[in-house]
């Protein structure tokens, strides 16, 4: 496994005997989301397609499930990852999980903890990350949106040098042969 500066890469867990394939997924918007009222903290990141992945173990610890090891082989595979970065358990591998996964475990939990991270997570946690990550998307789009509108000026001063050296050429070569006009 990797050691990563920063949230770069989630490899995905591979249970067999196998080594870990090359199914790797790029992760970025790190965020540690805090709920005072009820004392939940959760690290998140995403990834590219905009999945949302969670700490398997702060949401154990949140839905009371003890055995982490059960907990993470009752997931299917595309559900969790392992990840090892600076930025989340100071550098020790991490198990991650993804919202569906959130989704399933918070289900087969019955403490009474549960149901307030549940309505935590999925009504305003997940909200703030989708938010976050959208207005990062929107200052990607207006800075392309900007670099476009640079390249089309370019391409407009070079459509006009090109006619000014066409004109040129028209003009050299008027005086050179005595051509009024050249097709």
């Amino acid at each position: 496994m990797k050691r990563l500066n920063t949230i770069a890469h989630c490899e995905l867990n591979n249970r067999s005997n196998y080594s870990i394939q090359d199914n790797t997924r790029p992760l970025k918007h790190f965020k540690t989301i805090h709920n005072k009222k009820f004392g939940f903290s959760l690290d998140t990141m995403t990834d590219d397609e905009g999945t949302v992945w969670f700490v398997l173990d702060d949401v154990c610890y949140y839905l009371g499930l003890s055995t982490f090891k059960n907990t993470k082989d009752s997931l299917k595979e595309a559900h969790t990852c392992v990840v090892i970065s600076d930025k989340v358990k100071g550098g020790k591998p991490v198990s991650l999980v993804s919202e569906i996964g959130v989704y399933h475990l918070a289900l087969r939990s019955r403490k009474p903890s549960a149901d307030r991270f549940y309505e935590w997570v999925f009504g305003e946690a997940l909200s703030s990350i989708r938010k976050a990550a959208f207005n990062t998307l929107r200052a990607q789009i207006n800075e392309l949106i900007e670099e476009l509108r640079e390249a089309a000026k370019l391409l407009q001063a070079c459509h006009k040098e090109r006619f000014e050296l066409y004109h040129d050429i028209d003009e050299l070569i008027s005086w050179k042969f005595g051509i009024d006009y050249v097709c």
